[in-house]
């Protein structure tokens, strides 16, 4: 695909970052500490702190990707029909990392679920090592949407829808 076909999505959305993307960035930095809290108890090997911390996490990234889909993802259509996103910035391509991310929840809380206060420091260890998968995944998908799609999305939409958006973005972490 050549450069000219993204070229209008580009011009559209390169320049514009605000309260919405703001949000989502928020929301993706409780995100972060909170994974980073769950993985400091597992270092510790403290499994009813780490299940804890982990509910948490898996509770505000859940509530985001369903707030993504209900809020983000038609606005995200509709800017993709007007002008085909960019390489890596379709609304298919986020719908499967945000699928990969609930498969990876299921996963670490499978572990968590099957460890006992007896499981060794290598079990710890080896959930930790399983978890990076999930750290990157994020990292990786707060990327795409920083740079493709909340930029995008709000061009797309008109202030007020905006507005509401971000604010129920925002709203689990008040």
């Amino acid at each position: 695909m050549s450069a000219e076909r993204h070229d209008p999505w580009n011009r559209r959305c390169a320049l514009v970052s605000g309260s919405l993307t703001a949000a989502n960035s928020q929301v993706h930095r409780a995100l972060e500490q909170a994974l980073e809290r769950h993985r400091i108890e597992v270092m510790r090997c403290d499994l009813a702190s780490a299940r804890s911390s982990f509910a948490s996490f898996a509770d505000l990234l859940r509530r985001h990707i369903d707030d993504e889909e209900t809020l983000i993802r038609p606005w995200h259509e509709a800017a993709g029909a007007e002008a085909p996103p960019p390489r890596g910035g379709s609304a298919d391509i986020v719908d499967r990392e945000h699928d990969k991310l609930r498969r990876h929840l299921e996963e670490v809380d499978r572990r968590l679920s099957a460890m006992t206060e007896a499981s060794s420091a290598a079990s710890f260890l080896a959930l930790l090592d399983r978890q990076k998968v999930l750290v990157d995944l994020l990292e990786h998908h707060d990327t795409r949407e920083t740079d493709l799609v909340y930029p995008c999305v709000e061009a797309a939409m008109p202030a007020d829808a905006r507005e509401r958006a971000a604010d129920r973005l925002r709203a689990p972490l008040d």
